[in-house]
């Protein structure tokens, strides 16, 4: 791709409009959020250039949260002095200009209840936003029900009520929303919050959440993982013995549950090694994460390699793709379908004298890759 007029950062917020990545705001440090930036930029695949954004008008900026709806790029925005609050703003790419769409502020009472100081959000804390038709899907949580999602509309800045997740155990808290049918949002739980290769599905015209759980899972009591947006899922599953591999899921949507699939036999090892699987026409691919350079003792010596893989729609076989013009040992990068390639851009990657396998390094460079016919070919 053509140099970014951005500075390396780590976890911008970018979203894929159907014509432009939009990438805006990031930070300096990922580990204190320190110094946000407020600048951005949008990248045309279909002449290879970058625009600035127009200066952002808002004071807080400390965020990143993105959804496409309505012909505007959505943001969830913090500061440091809200603690219970934020503001939902907007960029309009026709236009180039910004605009404050809604704002929830809360007060914490001493009793540890939270009420609204201003606006009509039924959700406290922000952690997601997802398109749903000319609708945005809020997943957060709320102080008196853990986690919860709600609509919000655009139009008319309107809120529904909001739904908890409701698991008496409550996994969900650190539960990854993943990718989102006509009717529904599929996710994973985190290892820690989880154990054993669980997940949640979230009907949204129903208004229900139920969770699940692989078929023919075994009993494992950690997994980290990745899901894309045609429900293939890829990770690591660990045993209460320091055991580990590498497996993989694909959700069935007339099961509505994940079932086994063909696991990748080399790529990233563990969670600071993210990358990214991508839904292609007839597959995925899976791209990125961090070469770990020694093998640590608990892990079974499963080594691990930045990933540039293809696989087949049903996850059963396979197979590598060409070299990259980029360094693909990175993780927190974007990785996005336009209908005609895959862009990778972005991402943090380690410091060759640093600690192993510790992104320290932001980045802010990228490719763009033609899948061909290499995901069908054996």
């Amino acid at each position: 791709m053509a140099p970014s007029p951005l500075t390396p950062r780590f976890d911008p917020g970018v979203v894929w409009t159907g014509d432009e990545l939009v990438v805006w705001g990031g930070f300096t440090d990922r580990h204190t959020n320190g110094d946000p930036h407020d600048d951005g930029a949008a990248n045309n695949p279909s002449t290879d250039s970058w625009r600035p954004l127009a200066p952002f008008p808002f004071d807080h900026h400390d965020g990143g949260s993105g959804a496409w709806v309505g012909g505007e790029v959505l943001f969830v925005v913090y500061g440091d002095e809200l603690d219970w609050g934020w503001d939902l703003v907007a960029y309009d790419p026709a236009q180039d200009q910004w605009r404050l769409v809604d704002e929830g502020r809360f007060e914490q009472l001493p009793t540890d209840e939270v009420i609204p100081v201003s606006g009509d959000a039924t959700v406290h804390l922000v952690r997601y936003l997802m398109a749903w038709g000319d609708q945005v899907v809020v997943i957060g949580s709320r102080s008196d029900s853990g986690r919860v999602w709600a609509t919000f509309d655009p139009a008319d800045a309107s809120w529904s009520d909001f739904t908890p997740f409701g698991f008496d155990d409550d996994p969900i808290l650190d539960g990854l929303p993943q990718f989102i049918t006509a009717d529904q949002i599929v996710g994973h739980f985190s290892a820690i919050a989880a154990p054993g290769p669980r997940g949640f599905l979230i009907d949204l015209a129903a208004g229900q959440v139920q969770e699940m759980t692989p078929s023919g899972a075994p009993p494992w009591i950690g997994s980290e993982g990745v899901v894309d947006a045609g429900g293939g899922s890829v990770g690591l599953e660990y045993t209460q013995e320091g055991d580990v591999r590498r497996v993989a899921y694909r959700f069935d949507a007339r099961a509505e549950n994940w079932v086994a699939a063909t696991a990748p036999d080399r790529g990233p090892m563990d969670d600071v090694g993210e990358v990214e699987l991508v839904q292609v026409p007839g597959g995925h691919l899976w791209i990125g994460g961090l070469t770990v350079d020694d093998v640590r003792s608990g892990h079974n010596r499963l080594r691990s390699e930045a990933a540039a893989l293809a696989a087949d729609a049903d996850l059963t076989r396979w197979s590598s793709l060409p070299p990259a013009p980029i360094d693909l040992s990175r993780n927190g990068h974007v990785a996005v379908w336009t209908g005609e390639e895959v862009i990778v851009w972005g991402g943090a990657t380690v410091d060759p004298a640093g600690p192993v396998n510790l992104a320290s390094v932001p980045l802010n460079d990228g490719a763009r890759y033609r899948p061909g016919d290499v995901v069908a070919a054996d």
